[in-house]
């Protein structure tokens, strides 16, 4: 008895390898977008907080007018405006027991809608400080 094998691939063989193919190419490649997608969210939330805590800093160290002036003058730096798109960055100043807090937000168009990263510090006077540590019974 000769039994006929045939070599090759049937069309429906070919078929059902090209549906499984095309179904698992379309999942690898909506996984990579929505990974870069991420990473690229993540990169632009690290250089907000990189920029308010840079600017934190420079205030922090100022008094009176001149911190009043720096914070009616604040502006995004030129590297923070070239990670984000159309970034814009505000300050307030108030008053507590602490001393001046200041609060910082920084605003960037993000597709499809805006994103904002917020950060709050204090400039506390050194003679304040001091005084507050020697009515709690500590060493000037």
């Amino acid at each position: 008895m000769v039994i006929n094998q045939r070599g090759g691939v049937s069309s429906i063989e070919f078929l059902v390898s090209f549906s499984v193919m095309a179904t698992v190419m379309t999942f690898a490649t909506t996984m990579t977008l929505n990974i870069s997608r991420v990473w690229r969210d993540i990169e632009h939330h690290r250089l907000a907080v990189s920029e308010l805590s840079n600017q934190l800093e420079e205030l922090t160290l100022l008094r009176g007018e001149k911190l009043a002036d720096r914070v009616s003058e604040i502006q995004p730096s030129d590297f923070c405006k070239q990670g984000l798109n159309e970034p814009r960055i505000s300050a307030t100043i108030s008053t507590d027991k602490l001393g001046q807090r200041i609060d910082l937000e920084l605003a960037w168009k993000h597709q499809p809608v805006e994103r904002k990263v917020r950060l709050s510090g204090w400039a506390i006077h050194q003679k304040n400080a001091l005084a507050e540590k020697t009515d709690q019974g500590g060493k000037p």
